[in-house]
C-alpha cells in the first residue's frame, strides 16, 4: 500500500468515518465495450491502491453465466473483494411477470416464470458464495409489469430467502421505480421481512419518484444498509431519463440533503457508485470515476465524521 493511501486511511481513521465505499462492475462493463469483464482487473484495483474504493460491488450480467468460474477467478486474482454482489435484474422482471399472470387466474404461466426466478436467484446467490459476498442486491419487482400486483412479489419473496439463508446470504431490497405505486409504499409492505432482510436506498431512483426526503425521513430508512449512488435528469416518473445514468452533480438528485438524511440515521452502512467510467467510444476514464468516488468520500467525510 503507497503512502498517500495510508495517509489517507489515518486520516479517515481519526474523523472517524466508518463507512466503505465501492465500485459496481456495471460501470465498467456494458454494451459499450462488448461486456468486456477483463476492465474489471485493469481498473478496481488501481482505484483500490490509490484509496479512491474499498471494493467493488458485482453486477451480475446473463453474459457472465457461461463463464461465471473464469470471471471470478480473474477477479479474485486481482485482489479485488467483493462484499456486496448485484443478483440478475431479470428476476424481478419474471416475479412481477409471474405476478401479473398469477393475478389472471394463469397459475401454470405464472409458476413457470416464477421457478424461473428462483433459479436465476440461486445461481447469483452460488456467484455471491464464490466471492464471498455475504449481502445481495435484489429488484424484487421490475419490467413492464413492475409493481402492479406487488402482493404476489412481497408473498414470494419467503421463496427466495430460503434460498439465500442456505448460502448465508442477506438479501438488500432496493427502491426500484415503480409504476403502479412508489418504491416507498412497496417498502412499508414488506414490514413483515424486516427482521431477514435489509434495504437498499438508490438515488437515481429515489430522485426519479421524488422520494429522498420522503423515503429517508420514514421509519423504514433505519433498514438501509447500502446506498447506490448516481444522478438523474428528469421528471416525476419520467423512466425514459433513467438512462443515461449520470454521475454525482450531473442531474438533480439534492446530495446534501440525502447525506445530511443519512447522517441523521447515524448511517454507517456502504456505498456504491453506479455511474459509468466510459466516456467516449468504448474507452473507461479513471479521473472521472475517481471524480465521483471522492466526491462520496467528501460527502461522507462532510456529514458522518464522527458520527
Amino acid at each position: 500500500m503507497n503512502v498517500k493511501l495510508n495517509v489517507k486511511l489515518k486520516e479517515n481513521a481519526e474523523c472517524g468515518i466508518k463507512n466503505k465505499i465501492y465500485l459496481s462492475t456495471g460501470s465498467l462493463v456494458e454494451r459499450r465495450n462488448g461486456y468486456n469483464w477483463h476492465k474489471v482487473t485493469e481498473v478496481v484495483p488501481r482505484l483500490m491502491e490509490k484509496g479512491f474504493a474499498d471494493g467493488a460491488e458485482f453486477m451480475v450480467i446473463s453474459r457472465y453465466y457461461e463463464n461465471t468460474k473464469e470471471v471470478t477467478r480473474e477477479f479474485l486474482g486481482a485482489g479485488i473483494t467483493f462484499p456486496v454482489l448485484h443478483s440478475d435484474k431479470e428476476i424481478g422482471t419474471l416475479f412481477s411477470d409471474a405476478a401479473v399472470l398469477m393475478s389472471r387466474g394463469e397459475k401454470n404461466e405464472a409458476l413457470q416464470k416464477k421457478t424461473a426466478a428462483k433459479e436465476l436467484f440461486k445461481r447469483c446467490c452460488e456467484i455471491a458464495s464464490e466471492v464471498e459476498s455475504r449481502r445481495t442486491v435484489l429488484h424484487l419487482w421490475g419490467g413492464l409489469s413492475s409493481d402492479s400486483e406487488i402482493k404476489y412479489n412481497i408473498e414470494w419473496l419467503g421463496e427466495l430467502l430460503e434460498i439465500s439463508d442456505s448460502f448465508g446470504i442477506k438479501i438488500l431490497i432496493e427502491n426500484v421505480p415503480s409504476a403502479k405505486r412508489d418504491p416507498l409504499s412497496n417498502w412499508r409492505d414488506l414490514a413483515e421481512y424486516f427482521d431477514k432482510v435489509g434495504l437498499i436506498f438508490d438515488t437515481r431512483f429515489a430522485t426519479c419518484h421524488r422520494q429522498p426526503k420522503e423515503t429517508l425521513d420514514d421509519k423504514v430508512a433505519e433498514k438501509i444498509e447500502h446506498v447506490h449512488i448516481s444522478d438523474y435528469r428528469g421528471g416525476l416518473k419520467e423512466f425514459s431519463c433513467l438512462r443515461p445514468v449520470w454521475h454525482p452533480g450531473e442531474g438533480i438528485a439534492d446530495f446534501p440533503l440525502i447525506f445530511s438524511s443519512l447522517a441523521k440515521l447515524s448511517y454507517g452502512g456502504s456505498f456504491t457508485l453506479e455511474s459509468p467510467g466510459i466516456v467516449d467510444g468504448c474507452e473507461i476514464s479513471d479521473a472521472r470515476l475517481e471524480k465521483s468516488l471522492s466526491f462520496i468520500k467528501a460527502m461522507c467525510e462532510k456529514y458522518f465524521c464522527n458520527l
